[in-house]
């Protein structure tokens, strides 16, 4: 057998073609024209896997999602930060209700229903936004990334404007929303200085009985007072909060004048007692004096003309008379001063001197 001779290295040959036998050679041939562009095409597709062009359309999505997330977050930011300043308004708006009544306090809750039915379509418009687009989708496209960005945008810059809005009208509430704080703050000072009234009213009241006297008008004055406590109690939640302070004033008022009185009612008693022995000892004072009118006018009528003693001549019925009435008045002030009738007593003893004043002028 004549051997094949060995066949020279070629670097254009395949190593795999290398070992085939010579009678092989056409097929070799065509399996290297062939396989080259076949390599070719197996070797394309993971070009595009793998390569350049696949990673460039997925990092445009990509920056593209960031972006649109971006802005959800930043509309959601304004989103909060509207909500937050439109609750803070309407405790505001609440505060200016509930001690006002005015016209321009009617007129700023007008305003602020009317803000809030904008905020209500601009949130609703965010809202749409956000529902409209997943910017977590996997196959999230570049373009619907895009968009979703500008709406997300364009949803915050309107977020924005109505929040600037509704500063402005909040820096417009200031007058009243002031006059309202400074209401609110007096109110429950205003109602404890009330119950302080009333329980002070009430001590004295029961320190006077103590004492033996009866106070029954002061007390009748403190009765009246309960059902206001009562009011007061229920809070101005339910009566209104200028209404709530009117009657705490009055109570307040009324109240100190009980206990005022109350206090003073021992030394009121025994002032009444000396000015009924004061009154009595005058009266009976006048009543000498007038007994002696009678001869001084006897002695006038002998001595003077008419002229000098005519005016007179009455001075001694008048006299009688007033001492009268004065002793019947002081007999009354007594009872009433036994019957703890403090204002009738005193009444009576004022009727009592001015009648002992007109009898010393006489």
């Amino acid at each position: 057998m004549t051997a094949t001779p060995a066949q020279p290295y070629s670097p254009s040959v395949p190593r795999a073609h290398r070992h085939l036998p010579r009678t092989a050679g056409p097929l070799r041939d065509t399996l290297t024209l062939v396989g080259l562009p076949l390599l070719a095409a197996l070797a394309l597709p993971a070009a595009f896997a793998g390569g350049g062009t696949r990673r460039w359309f997925g990092g445009r999505a990509e920056s593209q999602r960031a972006e649109a997330q971006a802005a959800k977050d930043a509309a959601a930011a304004a989103f909060y930060e509207l909500d937050t300043a439109q609750r803070d308004l309407r405790i505001s708006i609440e505060t200016i209700t509930a001690v006002d009544d005015s016209p321009a306090a009617r007129r700023a809750v007008a305003d602020f229903d009317a803000l809030g039915r904008r905020i209500d379509e601009v949130s609703h418009r965010y809202i749409n936004a956000v529902d409209a687009h997943d910017l977590d989708r996997d196959d999230l496209e570049a373009s619907a990334a895009s968009r979703a960005r500008t709406e997300l945008t364009a949803a915050k810059e309107e977020l924005g404007r109505v929040k600037q809005e509704l500063d402005r009208f909040t820096d417009g509430l200031g007058p009243l929303l002031g006059k309202a704080e400074t209401q609110l703050a007096r109110l429950a000072p205003a109602v404890e200085r009330a119950r302080q009234a009333l329980l002070a009213a009430s001590n004295a009241l029961d320190s006077v009985r103590t004492s033996g006297l009866k106070a029954d008008d002061l007390a009748a004055r403190l009765a009246v007072l309960s059902p206001e406590l009562t009011k007061l109690n229920q809070g101005a939640g339910r009566h209104g909060v200028p209404q709530t302070l009117e009657r705490a004033e009055r109570v307040t008022r009324e109240a100190e004048s009980v206990r005022v009185e109350a206090e003073r009612l021992p030394e009121r008693a025994a002032e009444i007692d000396h000015r009924l022995v004061s009154l009595r000892t005058r009266a009976q004072a006048l009543t000498t004096r007038s007994e002696q009118v009678d001869p001084v006018l006897s002695e006038l009528r002998r001595r003077f003309t008419a002229a000098c003693w005519q005016d007179l001549q009455n001075v001694p019925g008048i006299a009688t008379e007033n001492v009268r009435r004065a002793e019947t008045k002081l007999a009354e002030a007594r009872t009433a001063r036994d019957e703890q009738r403090w204002p009738d007593a005193t009444s009576l003893l004022s009727t009592v001197r001015a009648l002992l004043n007109t009898t010393d002028e006489a």
